[in-house]
């Protein structure tokens, strides 16, 4: 089969992007840095827990990155990104070294499932956990929650090395002054120095447990649960909700790495062979020759198809699309919700046509 991308239409499909000036740089600890952009003139719209993608051109090259907003649409925040410095990291230590205030740099719209709509009328318990780095989107649900739900009360239980580790230390403290009798905040340090007088060690089944149990007026049952942070952190802390038999409606969560577990299972499968398949983008349709070594996204993007991307791992939906015919197989759907599914939703970055008559609606 010989592959090529094939258009139906006039005119080639332009994505939308923002451009977004840093307006302030916050050193949030010595290997984490908050940009602080200024929207101003730009139609930029979020809800508490949603990421953009940032990018970057470096060495002649594209590079995309998504990162959680921490900041909060209710509370007249500027939109602003937390980003934390990885080991080899190319972006995130480009971002820490290179850039700064005035710097203008391309973004996609917000988006992600990981959201809270706060309501006035409410009045909720809701139970936050958080590790490292997975503190960005928990920390935007938490501002805009105490600022609307003046009835609802917050947890938080925040896992870190130590305590020079600890991102957003000073505003948690400068939230729990505001909001005094509506934030509860546990500290829980795997490596403390000997002046720490929290919680210290590995964040257990048990110790979480012993944590919940000890909160006053509290029922495990009637509460929201948000969680994000590494593999290990997310398996203890749903476990533990499971063996307390809360219903998994009430736990939202957030993934920073895709498990790829099916990846290898997938691209071997018989199944999986070459084809063509249709791609509307901005009411353009395009015919996209698939490769079975290669999903749908990257097909496209080496024909030279202007798809929406980002982490290309199944995990923040900026290539999501609609089936509108045939089947696809995933290799991962934790980025999309049951809903999401339900109606047809895929993500084009891990999915491959399985008939020949798969056709897919972006945007």
């Amino acid at each position: 089969m010989v592959f090529g991308l094939f258009k139906k239409k006039k005119e080639k499909a332009k994505n939308k992007f923002l451009e977004l000036e840093v307006k302030e740089i916050i050193n949030e600890t010595h290997d984490a840095v908050t940009l602080v952009f200024d929207p101003a003139e730009q139609n930029f719209h979020y809800l508490p827990g949603q990421f953009v993608t940032l990018i970057f051109e470096i060495e002649g090259k594209e590079e995309r990155r998504s990162y959680s907003l921490c900041s909060s649409p209710f509370t007249g925040d500027d939109p602003a990104v937390t980003i934390k410095r990885v080991a080899d990291g190319k972006i995130s230590n480009f971002i820490n070294d290179h850039i700064k205030a005035g710097d203008k740099i391309k973004v996609m719209p917000a988006m992600g499932n990981f959201i809270t709509n706060p309501d006035a009328k409410t009045s909720r318990n809701v139970v936050v956990f958080g590790a490292g780095s997975g503190i960005t989107p928990l920390i935007s649900i938490i501002k805009s929650i105490l600022q609307i739900e003046t009835g609802s009360r917050v947890i938080l239980i925040y896992a870190n090395r130590n305590e020079e580790t600890i991102i957003f230390r000073n505003l948690l403290d400068q939230l729990k002054e505001k909001f005094a009798n509506h934030l509860h905040t546990i500290h829980i340090l795997s490596q403390p120095t000997v002046s720490w007088k929290g919680l210290a060690g590995r964040l257990t089944k048990e110790t979480l447990k012993e944590i919940l149990m000890d909160l006053p007026d509290f029922s495990v049952q009637k509460s929201d649960y948000f969680l994000c942070g590494p593999t290990g952190f997310m398996h203890t802390v749903e476990e533990t909700l499971d063996e307390l038999k809360v219903a998994k409606s009430k736990v939202f969560k957030e993934s920073f790495v895709s498990s790829g577990t099916e990846k290898d299972a997938a691209t071997s499968s018989p199944e999986i062979i070459d084809r063509q398949v249709t791609v509307v983008l901005d009411n353009e349709e395009y015919e996209v020759g698939v490769p079975a070594k290669r999903t749908i996204l990257e097909s496209g993007l080496d024909q030279n198809l202007d798809m929406p991307f980002s982490c290309q791992s199944g995990l923040c939906t900026a290539c999501r699309g609609k089936l509108l015919s045939g089947k696809v197989h995933m290799e991962e759907s934790d980025g999309l919700s049951d809903e999401e599914l339900e109606k047809g939703y895929v993500l084009c970055c891990v999915s491959h046509p399985l008939t020949d008559d798969v056709k897919i609606e972006i945007g």
